[in-house]
């Protein structure tokens, strides 16, 4: 960083260019001080020519010095004077030339300095824009961490859980295991013994069966019996009723050959007596007895083997 400079430190580094023989001008005076701002140094040296006339003077006014000598000295100042003052105002021209071309470049410079900050001031809040968002991001990572964390924990904590449930599951598999071979011995112990029951009640069926085969021999030859009794009952029965049909038709006959007679004895009297009236009636049921005789026989026939004890 430059270091401020003084008015004496301009001041003798013009007088010592002036001694050299050369004129100060702002670039020596910066050249040879090695710091100094041009406004600065422009600024010291008009106040070192302020101050230059009053020194001459000064050294004008020696009292040692002859009057022709002083006088000589005055005139060889005076125009040691003009000429410095003419090649200081050259100078000084080109020296404010080169400072407005200073200033221009300044101005310049300033203007892309003005840009360079803006876009550094651009890039400034997009870095803070940026820092805002990354510091968001951050948030919700730190959120989701910390989320995660306590699925973590939650997730340590069921599987804990899980391991002791799982061991409790071991111990009653375990448990249930030992019932299992407990209850699968009981159940081949009842197995064999059911086995031993369903072959005995096997056995006993099959007595049955037997005892159930020969019952039924014995009832089919009983009904075997039975139905030839039957059979020779129903040829009694047969025969009865052959015998019975045989007389009714006797009695038929005998009972037409009586109405006839009966006609015959009381044909020539207009009026019949009441035994006539009598037999004639009796003619008539015998008549209507023969016609239903033909219906009957089937039905008795049919009832016969039913009615067999009945008959007998």
């Amino acid at each position: 960083m430059a270091k401020g400079i003084t008015q004496d430190q301009v001041s003798a580094a013009a007088d010592a260019l002036v001694t050299a023989g050369d004129k100060p001008t702002v670039e020596r005076i910066r050249a040879q001080l090695g710091t100094g701002s041009p406004n600065t140094v422009l600024r010291m040296l008009e106040v070192w020519r302020g101050t230059l006339a009053q020194r001459l003077q000064d050294v004008m006014q020696l009292p040692d010095m002859p009057p022709e000598v002083g006088q000589a000295a005055t005139t060889l100042w005076r125009q040691a004077l003009a000429q410095a003052e003419t090649v200081a105002r050259e100078r000084l021209s080109r020296e404010s030339a080169a400072l407005t071309l200073a200033h221009a470049a300044l101005a310049d410079e300033r203007t892309r300095w003005a840009a360079t900050l803006e876009n550094a001031r651009a890039e400034v809040d997009g870095a803070v824009q940026a820092r805002d968002q990354t510091q968001i991001r951050l948030d919700e990572q730190q959120r989701l961490i910390t989320l995660l964390e306590r699925q973590v924990d939650e997730h340590v904590r069921q599987r804990d859980l899980l391991q002791t449930q799982h061991e409790t599951l071991h111990l009653d598999r375990d448990a249930l295991r030992q019932r299992l071979e407990a209850f699968e011995a009981t159940m081949a112990n009842e197995r064999a013994a059911t086995v031993h029951h369903v072959r005995s009640v096997e056995d006993r069926a099959h007595a049955e069966v037997d005892r159930a085969r020969e019952e039924l021999k014995r009832q089919r030859q009983e009904a075997n019996q039975r139905e030839r009794q039957q059979q020779r009952e129903l040829a009694t029965i047969t025969q009865r009723h052959q015998r019975a049909e045989g007389l009714r038709l006797d009695a038929e006959r005998t009972i037409v050959g009586l109405t006839a007679r009966l006609q015959a004895i009381t044909s020539p009297t207009p009026k019949r007596s009441p035994s006539v009236r009598k037999a004639s009636q009796a003619a008539g049921l015998v008549a209507a007895a023969r016609k239903r005789a033909p219906s009957k026989e089937p039905s008795a026939k049919k009832r016969a083997p039913q009615g067999t004890a009945a008959s007998d």
